[in-house]
């Protein structure tokens, strides 16, 4: 059975390098870690106090008004504005699904969404800024509840984004990969 404590192990072992680029569980210890983990994203050691910020202060500040603009535009349901927030050739990979490329490729997943009302819950761990590139990983999840009535769902994983500065100066999503899944954790107030 995998407790915390062997959970706190693996963990350590992978910060301090002891562990291999790669980590197998046989099939019945993922069972196992699974029903014992009913949400790993909350686990105290897949999450960090305090967000890690480098580069220059007024384009960390420029990336995090990128992310509310998205969390505000995506609750309102603008997908047309949320377009302008990537680049043209933006490229996003999701699981399951086809590589996204370019604006175009988003219009169709962005139009149906408008079957539900969409809380992105969208948590920066880290903003790394170079040059006019920047990366960002954060804790990513969305409850959408249909509008026509029903139970919520939620998707809940990690993403990292890769932001361009564009010529006009401003800050767009180019390219991002998520892990969300659909959780089977109950949406709570």
């Amino acid at each position: 059975m995998r407790d915390e404590a062997t959970i706190r192990h693996v963990a350590s072992s992978v910060r301090s390098g002891e562990a291999s680029g790669t980590h197998h569980l046989t099939s019945a210890r993922h069972d196992e870690a699974s029903s014992t983990l009913q949400d790993p994203l909350s686990s105290p050691i897949m999450t960090r106090a305090e967000p890690t910020y480098s580069g220059p202060q007024e384009d960390v500040a420029a990336i995090l008004a990128l992310v509310e603009e998205w969390d505000a535009l995506t609750r309102a349901g603008n997908h047309a504005a949320l377009l302008e927030l990537v680049t043209e050739d933006c490229v996003f990979l999701a699981p399951g699904f086809p590589p996204m490329q370019g604006r175009a490729s988003l219009s169709p997943l962005l139009a149906g969404f408008s079957a539900f009302r969409i809380e992105p819950l969208f948590e920066v761990q880290e903003i790394l800024v170079s040059g006019d590139w920047a990366f960002l990983r954060a804790k990513d999840e969305i409850i959408a509840t249909p509008i026509a009535g029903g139970e919520p769902r939620v998707a809940k994983g990690w993403a990292i984004s890769i932001l361009h500065r564009g010529a006009d100066q401003i800050w767009r999503f180019a390219r991002g990969i998520n892990t969300k899944i659909e959780s089977k954790a109950p949406v709570t107030a």
